[in-house]
């Protein structure tokens, strides 16, 4: 006499028109792998249902699209898929913020150049971009004497400045007071001046691809 209780029929499942209840882990089919890596690639239930071999309108082949996007396996292999995209957004996210924090001075913690010396003091070695630091030897035997320059090549200030507007949403303002112009190239002339040591005329010739405006704002007088 077989046993059967509770209305199920020995299997586990319970009785009704004779149709197994899918578990909710049951592995994919072979057409449910094939729509599943069609979908990775298309992005469309339609097609992907299409390529992956089902029959039937389109209106049939996205109700079977949005049934696969269901099923337990491939909901499982998406969210191991967005985990992995936020680990790895939060990595890139975590290098630009270390990139645009970094100071170039910490490579030159030993230098004995005036200039990095004067910039590390003044706390502005987060607007180098670059170094370039040039040894040679003048004169020969004993009146030979050793020479180092220090070049500096700083950040775009006005390229930092639009794509600062840019983020921030601000809008074009009015032409400035012409005098507030002057103050902001004389300003960054004498911040050259002091990091270099060099002549206004060099700081001017130097400002000029990054500040156009330092050739007519920039002469005295």
């Amino acid at each position: 006499m077989s046993a059967k209780k509770n209305g199920t029929n020995g299997n586990g499942h319970k009785k009704g028109n004779g149709a197994k209840t899918p578990s909710p882990r049951e592995d994919l089919s072979l057409k449910q792998e094939r729509w599943y890596h069609f979908w990775l690639q298309t992005g469309n239930l339609t097609e992907s249902s299409r390529l992956a071999g089902y029959e039937g309108n389109d209106d049939a082949l996205t109700s079977i699209g949005r049934k696969n996007l269901q099923h337990h396996e491939i909901k499982q292999r998406i969210a191991a898929m967005r985990a992995q995209a936020n680990v790895e957004t939060e990595e890139v996210i975590g290098r630009l913020v270390a990139i645009s924090r970094a100071d170039i001075l910490d490579a030159f913690e030993d230098s004995d150049s005036p200039q990095i010396k004067l910039l590390r003091e003044k706390n502005l070695g987060h607007l180098v971009r670059k170094i370039r630091i040039k040894r040679y030897t003048e004169g020969k035997g004993q009146n030979a004497t050793p020479v180092e320059i220090t070049e500096l090549e700083f950040h775009n200030a006005l390229a930092a400045t639009t794509q600062l507007c840019k983020v921030l949403g601000i809008e074009r303002q009015p032409a400035a007071n012409p005098a507030d112009d002057k103050r902001r190239v004389d300003a960054a002339i004498k911040l050259w001046q002091d990091a270099t040591g060099g002549t206004r005329e060099d700081a001017i010739r130097y400002l000029a691809p990054q500040m156009p405006e330092v050739l007519e704002l920039g002469k005295i007088g």
